[in-house]
């Protein structure tokens, strides 16, 4: 299996107010659009050819990936005019779907073993595998009870709490063969969860899951983009940081600018350009992204800042995300806050 489609024109409504300005695939996680770590492990498991879902909102990821070649991958977008759902979206691309082919969200953070996954759907010989996971919380996704063979026996889309039978969900990474597109109308919306796989439980056709043994997680709400950005840092996830580690979980961009006086207390993440200021005191799970100015005697913790932020002195920000292009002024204090820029520059006033 060589050819894989990431499903990325999901408006984000989750995950807003971060999305009201980048589609959702595109919200750095610790400084890299999500995309990326997916498009990277598609790549290691030795996927050569992508299609991406897009809608009209996604230039931005057409101009960031381009062709692939930069990602050692070809890429292909295919653009819904119409939101079309996450089957919609993939008999979408039927023209380029003529082989057996991996779907994936691209909101997803995960490093599971792609091909055990394939020599499952091999074996099982069925239409489709579903990859599963356990969750707490089984209301916000697919819910999957299987037999001893791996066959779903059962399929209930986002359930009430007065209807949860187990804390098995989909993942929304799927295996499929080319078969599939046939039991999805085209140029409608339709949806997987609601449609096709309840449908597939009525076939001999072979609807299967495969719970998967390592680390998955989607970024769909703001506890889980602030969860799966800390489990980075403390390295629950083997996923490459691309950054020069100094200790054990600092990681620090070679052009970033520390100064002698500044804390910094691990896990930790300053990107590049990133200038620290005199006895500033980074605290665990901060993430600085590219051309970042903390100002002196401020104080950041469990805080996520994308690009292009200036901090004033004596600030302290805690359980924060700022946005791009973004200018706190200084001897203010901000806690459970997001803050979202409109690409100019504008001044925080106290909160």
């Amino acid at each position: 299996m060589k050819k894989a489609v990431i499903m990325a024109g999901g408006q984000g409504k989750r995950l807003r107010p971060l999305t009201l300005k980048i589609p959702k695939p595109m919200v750095p996680i610790v400084n890299k659009p999500c995309l990326v770590y997916i498009v990277n492990h598609l790549k290691q498991s030795g996927f050569t050819e992508i299609i991406m879902t897009i809608n009209k909102r996604n230039n931005m990821i057409k101009d960031y990936f381009q062709d692939g070649k930069a990602f050692g991958v070809k890429i292909h977008y295919v653009e819904e005019v119409e939101p079309l759902g996450t089957a919609g979206s993939i008999k979408n691309c039927a023209p380029l779907l003529n082989e057996p082919f991996l779907v994936i969200s691209g909101d997803a953070v995960t490093n599971i073993s792609i091909q055990e996954a394939i020599d499952f759907h091999q074996r099982a010989g069925g239409i489709a595998t579903i990859l599963l996971a356990t969750v707490n919380n089984p209301t916000q996704f697919g819910m999957v009870l299987t037999n001893r063979d791996g066959r779903i026996t059962r399929f209930l889309e986002k359930p009430k709490p007065s209807e949860i039978f187990g804390r098995t969900v989909n993942t929304g990474i799927y295996l499929f063969e080319p078969e599939i597109l046939s039991h999805i109308d085209k140029e409608v919306a339709v949806d997987f969860g609601k449609n096709v796989f309840p449908n597939l439980l009525n076939t001999d056709e072979g609807l299967y899951g495969y719970c998967v043994k390592n680390y998955w997680n989607d970024i769909g709400t703001i506890s889980e983009y602030f969860n799966t950005q800390f489990n980075l840092l403390n390295g629950e996830i083997n996923i490459d940081i691309p950054q020069h580690m100094v200790g054990s979980k600092y990681y620090l961009d070679v052009h970033a600018q520390i100064h002698p006086t500044a804390e910094i207390t691990p896990p930790v993440y300053i990107g590049a350009h990133a200038q620290i200021g005199p006895h500033v005191r980074i605290m665990p799970h901060t993430i600085i992204g590219d051309h970042v100015t903390i100002s002196d005697n401020s104080e950041l913790s469990n805080t996520i800042i994308w690009d292009h932020v200036y901090v004033g002195s004596h600030t302290k920000l805690n359980q924060t995300i700022v946005c791009n292009h973004t200018f706190i002024e200084g001897e203010v204090a901000i806690n459970n806050k997001i803050i979202v820029s409109d690409h100019k520059n504008y001044i925080l006033k106290q909160v």
